[in-house]
This record gives structure tokens, C-alpha cells and sequence, in this order.
């Protein structure tokens, strides 16, 4: 038995230290020796808190205390040893209570040099420490997955974002985390796809967005399956980089080209691009709908497509700019008819050329109008500004015809009804009021021509625009209507000097003429009138106010009392035949300008009219519309 326990304790392999209950090494064996660096002799009742690092003395003594007073039967325990040479050493101790040895009760401990094992943890612990710096603190979201999609880890990037701790995270499926993954449902379908072709060995990429409690991001998102040493997945690496900038920069490149599209489609315009050396030809949606071709995947088409087009009347012109623009570098710049089925369009196709070094054409790039619409609508002015011209004639006559024709037969009938007078002297009561009905509807038909006249002179003649002082023409209208005035009583008031302004002073004085004179016969039978000028000056406008205290206009009337002959009281009540706003509306849209009035029954009416600061800048072609619409 004791050669037995001589060859366990002899073993070269493993420490043994046999020690007193009060620590002090009572035997210790060769391997321990040398694993501290001292002789046996030198070992020999040195206490083994002498020899343990200061770290570790607590917490042997505290268990080797236990060991003793049999709370405990033995304990292990990695700890550190100082050897002889001042060197940290680890080891793995394991600890018996032992024998009496020499009437001195004794524990056994075997020592175990770990100090490799524990520099490769201690560099294993290191190394996992720096992956796992890298993991979490990398700027894309990484995580770990079974392969059925279930977290098993996931970086700080991804609970930063999401909100989430990592607890909350792991252990729950990729589409379980609303927090995170854009969640419709075709998303999920997408994602839950994604994982069973990863599992299966594929690698999956595409964007997506990622949906945090402060903000939303573009990511690109990837599923990378890790391989066993059999070629089996065993886990999926889930990997999301936010590309919000170049998600942003293609959301916009794709805006803008639904934009140019849209644009093009709306305003009847198409690009193209021709690439001279390779002859391809390329052209926007703007243009395959111009010619009305239907674009199929991946057709690359030549300027021969192009020419199939053109109208045969204009096939050779074409060639030759072509020429002229691939061998001199000069702009493409055409129009022409294309043959589209049953159809011809007129377009205008316009180009530039890129040179190379060497000045020969590369490409030539440019755009292409269709311009059938604006040829029909020229084309259908021509004929209407010939009709125009036609019933412009027929106007003339017409005022000719009732200025001359039409009023020789009042002439008659007023001259026979005086002549009548003469010839029966005194007739009877009945007699003489239809002769008097007689002389008045004579009268009101030689006045109603008058007025047509007037209206229909006022067109036919040029404005003759030039500066003219408001004020001179304006006292004059008062001289004019000294008699009216003297006789209503009117008072009227010019609150502001009138300005100088470019005009015709004929038809303003007509204007003003008509619009006082209204204010004036419109009056209220309970008190005189009271009229009012005023104007002012706005970016390039002059309006003028002129306001009375007349019996008004109800709203229903505000248009229609501009209207040629239109009457909104009888003639019993007011003379007239309704012409004088019609000739005013006239006047105002030859100047370019506008004309409406505000009015409360009963009390008074404004008028407002516009006249533009420079007359002369005034579109002779919109005046000329004016004129047109009018006659119309």
C-alpha cells in the first residue's frame, strides 16, 4: 500500500501537496516542485498562503476553513501561484481532507498547471471580446438566426435603432418585431421567402426600409447562410445597410423621371439620344407614343427606324440633314410629316451634336414635338380669320345699310305726319294722340339706330392712342353736361387730380360721359345726386372709381346690365335703350383693361374700371381678340 501511495504521489504529471490544518506544507512531490521552481527541501514547511497570489488568498483560505471544520468535504479552485522566480503561474487545485500524519491532522491538494489552457481562454476571451466590439459597434444592423428566422443575437446597432433591448429581441422571429422590418403584408410574405431560400443555401439581397420609434431608413437588406464543414446551414446571418441617401437620390431620379415623362406625354414632346458609331438610336416614353410604336425589352433601335417614319415628301430633305449633321457636326434642326398607320402627323425634331477630340460626331441628342395640333389650329385661323374678315364686311354694310336705308323711311314718316298736321289743321282728341304715338316710336326707332350706330362705329375705328391730360377732357364732359347737371342738381366731386394717361380720348370721354350721365338719370327721387371720382395706381394699373348715390343694381343684374340694349327699368321711368354700359364695356376691353361694378339697393352703385399704365405694350393681336369676341 505504500509503494502504491509512494507512485500516486511520485506522479510527474500532477501536484500533490500535503499540508498541516494550519496551511504549512508537511510533504509535497517533485511535479509540484517544478512547477514552483523550488527544491523539496526548500518547500518544507513554508504555508502555501506564502506562495498563492494576494488575489486569491481570501478565497482559498475561506474554503480550506470549510474543509476543516467539515462544512465541506473538498472544493476546487482555480487560483494563481507565485513561483520562485516571481512569475504568475495558474493552476487548478483540487483539495481532500488526507490522513493523520504524525499525529497532525492533514489536507491533500492536487495541483493541475492550467496557466496554457488559461492563456489560450484568456486570448479566446480577448479575441471574442474584440469580435464582439466589432459586432456592436459596426454602423449596419447584424444579427444571428436559426434558420426557421428565430433571433439568436442581434448588435447595438439594431437595439439603438429599434428601441428594443436584446432580451426583447432574441428568441422572437424576424417578422414577429414590428419595430423593426417594414410590416404590410406582402413584406412579410417576402421576408418569410427570403428565410426559407437562405436556409435552403441562397444568398437573398434586397431594399427594404427599417422602421424605428424616431425615424424610418432605406436599408439594403441581405441574408448570408453560414455552411457546416458538410456544406449544411446551421445559421443565417440577417445584415441590413442603411442607403437612405442613395434610396433618397433614386426615389428622386425616379421622381423626376416619372416627371419628364408626365411632361412630355402632356406637352406633346419626346428625347432621343443617337449614339453616331454604334447607330442605336434610343428614345423616351415621350417619343415611342409620338409615333405611336410600342417599346419592347431590350430593342435597340437605328436612325433607319427613325427615317421608315418620315412622309415621302420629306424623305429626301431629311436624309440630307441627317448627312449634314453626321459629316459637318451641324445642329439637327427640322420639321417635317411622319406617316403614323392611317394617319400624318407634322412634328418638329431638333438636335445637338457631341464631338470627340478629333471633331467627329459621337452623339447627337435632342427632342422631338409634335406639332399636328398647333398646324391644324393654324390652319383652322387662317379660315376663321377669313370668315371674320368676310362678316367684318358684312358689318360695314350693315352700318351703311342702317345709317342711310333705315333711317330714310323715318325721315318719311316724320315729314307725312307734319305734312298730315298742315293738311287737317285741328283734328280730333283720338287722331291727335296716334299721331303723337306715331312721332314717338318714329323717334325712339331713329334713336335706337343712333345708338346701334355708335356701338357699331366704336369698333370699326383704330384706337388712336396717345398721353392725354384727364382733367382737360374732363371739364369739358362737365361743359358737355352743364344742362343735366344744372338741371338734377347734381354734385359731383373729383377727390383726386385725374392723371395723364396713355388712351384714345374720344372713347374715354365716352366712357366718362356715359357713366356720369347714368349717375346723374339714375338717381333716387328723395335727393340730389352725389357723385364721386377717384382712381389709383397699382403695378402698372390705373383704376378709377366713380360712385353714386343712385337707386343701385341687385346682384342678379351685375353682368347682364353690360350687355348691348339690355334695360332694367321701363322706359317710362328712365329714357333710353340700354347701350351706354355695352359701349363702355367696349371701350374698357379696346384698352386692355377691365370693368365691374359693386352697388346695395337703393343706395348707389360703384363702377370700377382698369386701364393698363402703358397702353402701347398692350398686345395688338389680344386687342385685336377684343375686337373679335365683341363682334362675335
Amino acid at each position: 500500500m505504500e509503494i502504491i501511495y509512494d507512485q500516486i504521489f511520485n506522479n510527474p504529471v500532477i501536484g500533490i501537496a500535503l499540508v498541516n490544518h494550519e496551511g504549512e506544507i508537511i510533504k509535497i512531490n517533485n511535479a509540484f516542485c517544478d512547477f514552483l521552481g523550488y527544491a523539496n527541501d526548500e518547500m518544507t514547511g513554508v504555508n502555501f498562503i506564502e506562495i498563492t497570489h494576494p488575489e486569491d488568498v481570501d478565497k482559498d483560505w475561506q474554503l480550506f476553513e470549510k474543509l476543516k471544520s467539515g462544512e465541506i468535504t473538498h472544493y476546487k479552485l482555480s487560483k494563481r501561484y507565485i513561483t520562485k522566480n516571481g512569475e504568475t503561474i495558474w493552476a487548478e487545485l483540487s483539495v481532500f481532507l488526507g490522513e493523520k500524519v504524525e499525529g497532525q491532522e492533514t489536507v491533500i491538494s492536487f495541483i493541475k498547471d492550467i496557466s496554457e489552457a488559461k492563456h489560450l481562454q484568456d486570448a479566446l476571451r480577448d479575441h471574442q471580446t474584440k469580435l464582439q466590439g466589432i459586432f456592436d459597434n459596426t454602423f449596419q444592423f447584424i444579427g444571428l438566426m436559426e434558420t426557421d428566422g428565430t433571433l439568436i443575437e442581434v448588435n447595438k446597432a439594431i437595439t439603438r435603432f429599434s428601441g428594443k433591448t436584446r432580451e426583447e429581441l432574441i428568441g422572437k422571429k424576424l417578422w414577429e418585431i414590428p419595430e423593426l422590418l417594414k410590416h404590410d403584408e406582402r413584406e412579410i410574405e417576402k421576408l418569410k421567402s427570403s428565410v426559407q431560400l437562405a436556409a435552403n443555401g441562397e444568398f437573398i439581397r434586397y431594399d427594404t426600409e427599417v422602421i424605428g420609434p424616431l425615424m424610418t431608413e432605406a436599408v439594403d437588406f441581405s441574408i448570408r447562410p453560414i455552411l457546416s464543414e458538410r456544406d449544411e446551414v446551421i445559421l443565417l446571418i440577417p445584415e441590413a445597410r442603411i442607403i437612405s441617401d442613395r434610396f433618397k437620390l433614386q426615389r428622386k431620379l425616379e421622381s423626376k423621371t416619372r416627371l419628364l415623362e408626365t411632361t412630355e406625354q402632356l406637352s406633346g414632346v419626346g428625347s432621343w439620344e443617337w449614339l453616331v458609331r454604334s447607330d442605336q438610336l434610343y428614345w423616351s416614353i415621350g417619343a415611342y407614343d409620338m409615333f405611336e410604336r410600342e417599346q419592347q425589352d431590350n430593342e435597340t433601335l437605328a436612325v433607319r427606324n427613325y427615317v421608315e417614319y418620315v412622309h415621302k415628301d420629306d424623305l429626301e430633305r431629311i436624309q440630307k440633314a441627317i448627312d449634314n449633321t453626321v459629316n459637318n457636326g451641324a445642329g439637327f434642326n427640322v420639321e417635317h410629316k411622319i406617316n403614323v398607320g392611317d394617319k400624318i402627323k407634322h412634328i418638329h425634331v431638333k438636335g445637338e451634336c457631341v464631338l470627340d477630340k478629333s471633331g467627329i460626331v459621337t452623339i447627337v441628342r435632342g427632342a422631338v414635338r409634335d406639332q399636328t395640333y398647333d398646324i391644324q389650329v393654324k390652319e383652322s385661323l387662317i379660315q376663321y380669320n377669313e370668315l371674320l374678315q368676310k362678316k367684318n364686311e358684312e358689318l360695314k354694310q350693315f352700318s351703311y345699310v342702317a345709317s342711310h336705308d333705315l333711317q330714310e323711311p323715318l325721315r318719311t314718316i316724320t315729314s307725312f305726319i307734319q305734312l298730315l298736321r298742315m293738311e287737317m289743321g285741328s283734328v280730333e282728341e283720338n287722331i291727335e294722340r296716334y299721331l303723337v304715338f306715331i312721332e314717338k316710336g318714329a323717334g325712339r326707332m331713329k334713336s335706337l339706330i343712333s345708338d346701334l350706330l355708335s356701338y357699331s362705329r366704336l369698333e370699326n375705328n383704330d384706337l388712336s392712342i396717345e398721353m392725354n391730360d384727364l382733367n382737360v377732357m374732363f371739364k369739358e364732359l362737365e361743359h358737355d353736361l352743364t344742362t343735366s347737371i344744372s338741371e338734377s342738381k347734381a354734385h359731383i366731386v373729383l377727390k383726386n387730380k385725374l392723371p395723364t394717361i396713355e388712351c384714345d380720348l374720344r372713347r374715354i370721354n365716352i366712357l366718362f360721359q356715359n357713366l356720369i350721365s347714368n349717375a346723374i338719370k339714375f338717381k333716387k327721387a328723395d335727393c340730389l345726386p352725389e357723385i364721386h371720382v377717384d382712381w389709383s395706381l397699382y403695378n402698372g394699373l390705373y383704376t378709377f372709381m366713380i360712385t353714386d348715390n343712385g337707386v343701385g343694381i341687385e346682384p342678379e343684374h351685375y353682368e347682364s346690365v353690360f350687355d348691348p340694349f339690355r334695360r332694367l327699368h321701363a322706359r317710362a321711368q328712365y329714357e333710353g335703350n340700354g347701350i351706354g354700359l355695352a359701349l363702355c364695356k367696349r371701350v374698357i376691353k379696346q384698352h386692355g383693361g377691365e370693368i365691374w361694378l359693386s352697388s346695395e339697393k337703393d343706395k348707389g352703385t360703384i363702377f370700377h374700371f382698369t386701364i393698363p399704365q402703358n397702353i402701347k405694350n398692350v398686345n395688338q393681336g389680344a386687342k385685336n381678340s377684343f375686337k373679335s369676341a365683341e363682334k362675335i
